[in-house]
């Protein structure tokens, strides 16, 4: 036997249409919840490049020892250390403390790399004089490193130009020469 048509009365009718309505209107607050929610990549990322430490100008200074007090020089035949000092500078985006490993890399008028590790490395791009981990909150910070950190220099520095690096997640952020007479 043939199956029978049922035909819907006006109300039937009316409660699946509004069914209907109602499933189509909650799938599209659904996507929109979801396209909210989904974060933007492009301008995470970017925070999180904008959240990183700027550094203000690399200064270096030659400090000798006169009668137990460390005193500025800029004659190559005195220096006992090098003083490195630069500005870590503020940054409103940073909301969290962060830590940031800084390498120093000073080198001679004849482009060797000050060291008091291993310099016999083949490649020259790795020797450095040094490296520290500065830790970050967002506000200005004055940072000052002796080289070496510990004692003083062996042997005498040449006269001449020299250069100084700093260098964080490889790339080199600041350079600035300094001579010594």
């Amino acid at each position: 036997m043939a199956p029978v048509a049922r035909f819907l009365s006006p109300s039937e009718a009316l409660a699946i249409e509004k069914i209907q309505i109602y499933k189509l209107e909650t799938d599209q607050r659904l996507n929109k919840i979801e396209s909210i929610e989904h974060p933007n990549v492009e301008l995470k990322d970017r925070l999180d490049k904008g959240a990183r430490p700027q550094f203000g100008a690399l200064l270096i200074t030659g400090l000798f020892d006169k009668k137990g007090v460390m005193t500025e020089t800029m004659k190559a035949k005195g220096i006992d250390k090098i003083r490195v000092t630069f500005d870590v500078l503020e940054n409103p985006m940073v909301t969290q403390p962060l830590e940031e490993e800084v390498t120093i890399r000073i080198i001679d008028p004849n482009g060797g790399v000050l060291s008091t590790t291993n310099t016999k490395l083949t490649d020259k791009s790795k020797v450095t004089s040094l490296k520290n981990t500065i830790q970050f909150d967002g506000a200005l910070q004055k940072v000052k490193w002796n080289f070496p950190e510990k004692g003083l220099l062996t042997g005498k520095l040449m006269k001449g130009k020299y250069t100084a690096e700093l260098w964080t997640r490889g790339l080199m952020r600041q350079k600035n020469n300094f001579t010594l007479e």
